[in-house]
């Protein structure tokens, strides 16, 4: 049973297809769904981007009517001047087609506005893709780190049943020498039956975690791969190069500041309405009509006309005042916003670098404490062989070898993590 363990897991997840941070990355900005779908509405932002949209051009309409009637008519004239004039059933048509335009010449400047908002509102779309794309982007590697970290924990665990079973052979040899009894045996393999379970708890979280990475690169859930440890680190300017570059591409910080810019030309089209309107019209008519009834049987008309219409609301129950005065509040309430949304950054901005600092001393501390953990166990194996620990004392210093291992492979990982938010903040894609 133990060797058939030991063989199983020898030749479990690591003969799989390999995957770096940076190819995980590259499949989630190429297939999250989520990324995709705010992708559309930056297309949609830009299709907008058009004059007519803006009320720049005019608009041509095309019409037509046909009618046909066949009524009694009974004509009287006054005075008696002639004798009535009665039909049954005069043929009446009526034909008519045109061509209009409308062409709105001044609006009060808000079609430059109009226009101008139609690009600000495809640049608060790119913004907010690149949100959604730093969101992904960030989960990707959470999911990637913590998955990397069970992986890793999974083979110190491989090891440590190794050395459980070793441990089980040597006390077996101690048995029949008669060095030690057999209730260090039993422990021993109570020892190894525990790391098992713990391994194989281990191996379903990896499945877990590689599930929740494959769903967040926008794949199939059910792909399995061999994380690639060759996480590296990027050495990060100054504190306050850092900050700079923070408050100047953030994508939070831009989205504020592009929504305020909306507001102000929400202001400019409010404003419009203060002013007159003038209004181009012209068109191309053609109608005929026939009555078999009337005096004249036949009359056709067709040509152009054109015509410039100009109005201006005087008065319209101070609606336009209400609306320019809220603006101005939702421009300082914007204000506000920005001013909070910085302090908010700046807060996250401290609380990473300090953590980043820190992190680096923990993994310097923790590498430091492997090197001791590994020297440690092997002069314990050495001390039980000549029967001068015991085999707990034995698995203590195996225990204590393992949790450095994983402490090692945890500090880097939290390390790689608070480095890529970071990043992340500066508006700086993680490498």
């Amino acid at each position: 049973m133990l060797f058939l363990l030991l063989f199983f897991i020898s030749t479990n997840v690591f003969s799989q297809e390999k995957l770096t941070l940076e190819d995980a990355i590259k499949n989630c900005l190429a297939n999250n769904y989520q990324i995709n779908i705010v992708k559309k509405d930056l297309e949609i932002s830009e299709n907008n981007i058009n004059k007519g949209n803006a009320g720049m051009l005019p608009t041509i309409d095309a019409r037509s009517a046909y009618r046909y009637s066949n009524p009694q008519k009974l004509i009287e004239f006054a005075g008696n001047a002639q004798p009535p004039i009665e039909t049954d059933g005069a043929n009446v048509e009526n034909i008519s087609a045109s061509v209009e335009l409308n062409w709105t010449l001044f609006d009060g400047f808000a079609m430059f506005s109009n226009y101008d908002k139609l690009e600000s509102l495809k640049d608060l779309s790119e913004i907010q893709l690149q949100i959604m794309v730093e969101n992904k982007v960030k989960e990707l590697i959470n999911s990637y780190l913590n998955a990397l970290t069970i992986q890793e924990n999974i083979k110190i665990s491989k090891q440590s049943l190794e050395l459980s079973r070793d441990r089980i052979n040597k006390i077996n040899d101690q048995i029949e020498f008669g060095v030690i009894n057999k209730s260090q045996l039993l422990q021993a393999q109570v020892d190894f039956n525990s790391d098992s379970s713990e391994y194989l708890k281990s191996e379903l979280n990896y499945a877990n975690a590689i599930r929740s990475l494959n769903y967040t690169m926008g794949i199939k859930v059910d792909k399995k791969y061999k994380l690639e440890n060759n996480i590296k680190f990027i050495d990060l300017e100054t504190y306050e190069e850092v900050k700079e570059k923070v408050f100047s591409k953030n994508s939070n910080i831009n989205l504020a500041l592009k929504s305020k810019e909306i507001s102000i030309l929400d202001y400019e089209i409010i404003l419009s309405n203060f002013y007159p309107r003038v209004n181009l019209t012209g068109d191309y008519s053609y109608s005929r009509n026939t009555d078999d009834a009337n005096f004249t049987t036949l009359i056709s008309n067709n040509g152009p006309s054109i015509s410039l219409n100009a109005s201006w609301n005087l008065y319209n129950g101070n609606k336009n005042s209400i609306q320019a005065q809220n603006n101005k509040i939702l421009q300082e309430k914007s204000e506000l916003e920005i001013n909070n949304i910085k302090q908010s950054i700046e807060l996250s901005l401290i609380s990473l670098w300090d953590s980043y600092n820190r992190q680096k001393q923990i993994l310097e501390l923790e590498e430091s404490n492997s090197k001791i953990a590994d020297e440690n166990f092997y002069r314990a194996i050495e001390e039980f062989k000549f029967s001068r620990i015991t085999s707990l004392e034995l698995r203590q210093a195996q225990l204590n070898l393992v949790l450095s291992e994983n402490k090692i492979i945890t500090a880097k990982n939290n390390l790689k993590n608070i480095e890529s938010q970071i990043f992340l903040l500066m508006g700086e894609m993680p490498n």
